[in-house]
């Protein structure tokens, strides 16, 4: 065997210890932020090199919204965490991870990935479009439950992209702020048992 292959080997092992090593790690940190009660105001928080004044297809931000239909609504999501797919001259439709529980939100993710054929990296954003999502028929009802339109004169906060190392992180946070239509909190497991029965 080569000394370049021996190398390279051993340089292997100790990536793959490292790999489950950071996967426990991130694992406990989902474990501790859930415990500490992360809200959205911990989440905008902080520097704003993240901000942006618009969303763009294949990106995923968080952002405060207050929904122009909510007195019809049964509920919606006060603090979104979507991923553009189409833009409009008065907003955009999206993927919005939160009305998933959370091992699907995972789910879609990697299969949203799939479809572009990448991996997650410090560069990555999808080109994704509904016609594109749609023709994955695995992922299609999914999406179909995520899918939600957004005014930009309804959004209350600058949009704090996500960057996509995080994105998997962001997917675990206990954020979502579901609201009815007589103000009341409405917890998310009950959006997620309402789409399922």
């Amino acid at each position: 065997m080569s000394t370049y292959k021996k190398i390279f080997e051993k340089s292997q092992a100790i990536l793959d210890v490292s790999a489950r090593k950071s996967e426990a790690w991130f694992l406990d940190q989902i474990k501790l932020l859930k415990s500490q009660r992360v809200s959205p105001y911990y989440v905008m928080r902080g520097s704003a090199d993240r901000d942006r004044p618009y969303a763009m297809i294949g990106n995923l931000y968080f952002f405060g919204y207050n929904a122009k239909w909510k007195d019809k609504l049964p509920y919606w999501d006060q603090f979104p965490l979507t991923m553009p797919f189409s833009i409009h001259t008065n907003g955009f439709t999206g993927l919005n991870f939160h009305y998933l529980p959370y091992g699907t939100r995972a789910y879609l993710l990697d299969e949203l990935l799939k479809i572009n054929n990448q991996k997650i990296d410090e560069t990555t954003r999808l080109k994704l479009s509904w016609e594109k999502i749609v023709a994955v028929s695995r992922i299609a009802d999914l999406a179909k439950i995520a899918v939600h339109r957004y005014l930009n004169s309804h959004v209350l906060t600058p949009f704090r992209m996500v960057e996509p190392m995080d994105w998997k992180a962001a997917l675990l946070l206990p954020v979502g702020k579901f609201t009815s239509s007589t103000k009341k909190k409405v917890p998310e497991h009950t959006i997620w048992s309402q789409q399922n029965g």
